[in-house]
Order: structure tokens, then C-alpha cells, then sequence
């Protein structure tokens, strides 16, 4: 070799690495393909500290990719996230091989489980075999990398119902085991019958031994005053959510008193409340369920087929704190035309119009399935311009004479809220909806509300 001439593929490894520090994931790809030394540089295991695993049923080069990016970062990842069909064998398989190949990596750091839907359909010819396969290849394996982590600080069970039975045992690992380093555990599910679902009982108070919580999600069927009292003394606690499914006869609710010392003692603390085709929370969303003391800033309602306008004028008085709502049902369900009445009994103002008056942190206002004035839309955007998200459908655009808007008053409130909220804005056309929104028996649900929900825990 010529003095002063580089020979590219001898570069010493320490200066390959730094070189490759400086590139995006594709162009690591890329820069790899150069030889041997290159490819063996992509290894190091400083660039696979993040992995995100994708399984769908879909891709046929699914499982060959995932195979190879197992084997490639089980061992190095310190984050991994597994997004995945949960309703198809073939993925569930794969999900369960990468469950197994990172048990054993004990500077894992967080855990997050993403998907398709709120149960996994395991392989097996009976529900016995399915709970087998199930116990064997998710639930063990957690707990072993529940038990074998060094310090594990985020773990998310994906909202999977599956994982409700094994409350206790989870929780009481992750106590013994990373009391001093978890900081997200969620717990919260979607249910698959929201009327009809098994309880676990397990000891809230043990709660209190996480030394750096910050993020916890949990059903509502689990939160009364005692919840409450032991968070309290967490004192790390920035973010709580909560889901409301079902509610049983004798649910204690929670006191205005449980609150105020939760937030006291946790000044950090934000309240994100899902109800989740909860017939009985929206019918209790006001009596049994919202506390003026609470840090609320998100409220979602998905798929409840009704609103409650004493709970929704409740919302309006959380001035301090509320960010985000979200009410969301399917065309034509029982309470569609709900808000066009609105006005005619108890209340003279559209009370999702008050909240933007009144909530000057308000950001996110998603309504879907509920017919709307649009000139209450103008009041929505003159009264509240720093929206970065508002959600209407085309279809939902109502003018005071009960007609469905035409074009032309549709593109007149699109320029106008545009100018007001000083970014482009149109309302969602058919197309850009989910199909379960159109019709609730053409699409699933689950694709819809779980990765709104997932997102909580992140």
C-alpha cells in the first residue's frame, strides 16, 4: 500500500465504531455492505440499545427478519418493544421466541408489549392448551426477567386481559425484584367483555416499596381511597391511569380528602382516565367516578354509545389541568344526535365549547361519532386557538337548519379554523376513519383504542 493512502476496510475497529455512531440506523445498513470489518462493526453493541420488533401477519419476510434481529440484539438491547397481530398464530410464535431469547439479558432497562388486540389467541387444540402455552412462553418468561434484571425501569403488559390473572404474582416480583429501579409499571387492561371479567385480589399497600415510580396504569375496579393513601406515600408518582371498564355494585368510588393528599404529596402527579365500552362509567362518569380534586388531564370515552352532560359540564372546571379530551363512538349510535339537543335541557352551552373556554391547557379535543353544529366548531377554534389537535368527521358537520353541511360551508369553517389555529386544518373525511368509527361491525375496536392507550405509558 502507498504511503498516505487509507486502506478503508483495515480501519481499526475503535474508529469504525465512532464512525458509525454518527450514522442513522439505515445508513449503518448501508455502510455495512462494504465488507467484511464493516459488517462486523454493525454488531457492536452500542447500537442496539433500542430494538423495535414488528410482527405482522401481513409480511411474509416477518419472521426470517425478526429471526435475525433477535439473534443479532437479545443479548445487547437495554429497550425493547414488541409491537405485534395478537390474533395470529404465526406472530404469536415469534413473540414468544423473542421473549426467550432476551430472558436472559439481564441489563435490560424496559420492556413494552404493543398489540393488535386486547387478547392473544395462543396456539393450542383446547383453552387448556392455550392457557399452557400461554403460562409457559409469556408469563415465565417475564417472570424470570422480572427476577434476572439488573435494574429493569419500564415494563408495559400491552392492556392484554391475559395478563389480569397474573396481577399478584407480577407485582409481587416486580416488588422483590426492582423496588429501587422500576419507574412505569402498567397494569391496565381493555377488556374483552366489559361486563364480565375475573378479579384478582391482591395487597395494594405493597405498592408503597417502589422507591421511583413515576408512571402506574390500573384498572378502576382496583382504585378506592386505600390505592389512593398508598400512592401517597410513593411521592414520585408524575403520571396515573386509569381504566374503566365495569363497575360492581358495591365500587367505594374515591373522596375529594384522597386526592388532595395524593397530589399533595405528588405535585408532579397527572390523572389520564379511559372508559372503555363502559356503559356503566359514563353513567356514573359524574356521581361515581370524577372528583374535583383530581389532577386530571386527559379524558377519554371510547365507545360508550351515550354522553353524560353532567360529567362533560364537570369537565370544564378542571381549568388548571386539563390537556386532552377524547369522546368516541361509531355513526349512528343511540346518542348520535345527542349535542344537537344539547342546549334545549339543562344546559344553554355545548359543554365541549365551555371546556375550551375554560381550559386555557386544553391541546387535544377528538369527537367522533356525535353530530355537531359547525358553527359551535368556529366557537371551538376562536375560543381555544392553541388546539394542536381537534378530530371532527365531515360527516358529523351539521348546519342550524339539521341539515349535513355541504362543501361549501365545510371548506368555509376549514380556511376560517385554519386561520385561527395557525396551522392547516381540515375535517376527517370517511376515508381517514378508522372503519369501526363508520360501522362497529366492520372493524375491531382494539385497533382503534390501544395504541391511544399504549401511549399513556411512554
Amino acid at each position: 500500500m502507498a504511503a498516505g493512502v487509507v486502506s478503508w476496510n483495515n480501519l481499526p475497529s475503535v474508529i469504525l465504531y465512532e464512525i458509525f455512531s454518527y450514522l442513522t440506523s439505515k445508513e449503518k445498513i448501508l455502510a455495512s455492505s462494504t465488507c467484511h470489518n464493516w459488517r462486523f462493526a454493525l454488531n457492536h453493541s452500542s447500537f442496539w440499545k433500542n430494538v423495535h420488533f414488528k410482527m405482522k401477519s401481513s409480511d411474509e419476510d416477518s419472521e426470517c427478519r425478526i429471526q435475525y434481529l433477535s439473534s443479532c440484539s437479545s443479548k445487547k438491547l437495554h429497550n425493547a418493544t414488541i409491537t405485534f397481530d395478537s390474533i395470529n398464530i404465526l406472530c404469536i410464535e415469534q413473540v414468544a421466541k423473542v421473549l426467550e431469547n432476551i430472558v436472559d439479558n439481564c441489563n435490560l432497562k424496559s420492556l413494552y408489549l404493543k398489540p393488535s388486540n386486547c387478547t392473544i389467541d395462543c396456539p393450542g387444540e383446547s383453552e387448556k392448551n392455550k392457557k399452557q402455552y400461554f403460562d409457559r412462553k409469556f408469563y415465565l418468561n417475564l417472570q424470570t426477567l422480572v427476577q434476572q434484571c439488573y435494574q429493569l425501569e419500564h415494563i408495559s403488559f400491552g392492556c392484554l386481559e391475559d395478563f389480569a390473572a397474573y396481577t399478584k404474582p407480577l407485582l409481587e416480583s416486580l416488588i422483590k425484584y426492582q423496588h429501587s429501579s422500576i419507574q412505569t409499571i402498567g397494569l391496565a387492561t381493555v377488556k374483552y367483555d366489559p361486563d364480565e371479567y375475573v378479579l384478582v385480589d391482591f395487597d395494594l399497600g405493597l405498592l408503597q416499596n417502589f422507591e421511583m415510580l413515576k408512571i402506574f396504569s390500573l384498572d378502576f375496579d382496583y382504585v378506592n381511597d386505600n390505592l389512593l393513601s398508598t400512592l401517597t406515600q410513593v411521592k414520585t408518582l408524575e403520571r396515573l391511569v386509569i381504566h374503566v371498564h365495569g363497575i360492581s355494585d358495591g365500587h367505594p368510588g374515591t373522596t375529594e380528602d384522597a386526592w388532595v393528599k395524593l397530589t399533595k404529596n405528588n405535585p408532579r402527579c397527572e390523572l389520564r382516565l379511559s372508559l372503555i365500552h363502559s356503559y356503566d362509567g359514563v353513567d356514573l362518569l359524574h356521581s361515581l367516578i370524577l372528583r374535583r380534586s383530581m389532577p386530571l388531564t386527559h379524558i377519554r370515552v371510547f365507545f360508550c354509545e351515550q354522553l353524560n352532560c353532567e360529567a362533560l359540564n364537570m369537565l370544564s372546571s378542571y381549568t388548571n389541568t386539563l390537556r386532552s379530551i377524547w369522546w368516541v363512538d361509531s355513526f349512528n349510535s343511540a346518542a348520535s344526535n345527542y349535542l344537537l339537543g344539547a342546549s334545549d335541557i339543562h344546559y344553554p352551552i355545548n359543554p365541549f365549547v365551555m371546556c375550551c373556554w375554560r381550559c386555557p391547557g386544553l391541546e387535544e379535543l377528538v369527537i367522533l361519532g356525535y353530530r355537531y353544529y359547525t358553527e359551535e366548531v368556529y366557537a371551538k377554534t376562536r375560543l381555544r386557538q392553541s388546539l394542536k389537535r381537534l378530530d371532527l368527521a365531515a360527516s358529523d358537520m351539521v348546519s342550524f337548519d339539521n341539515k349535513r353541511a355541504d362543501q361549501k360551508t365545510l371548506e368555509e369553517l376549514e380556511k376560517e379554523a385554519s386561520r385561527l389555529l395557525k396551522q392547516p386544518w381540515k375535517t376527517l373525511s370517511d376515508n381517514d376513519l378508522h372503519s369501526v368509527i363508520l360501522n362497529p361491525s366492520a372493524g375491531d375496536s382494539d385497533e382503534f383504542i390501544l395504541p391511544v392507550v399504549l401511549q399513556d405509558l411512554q
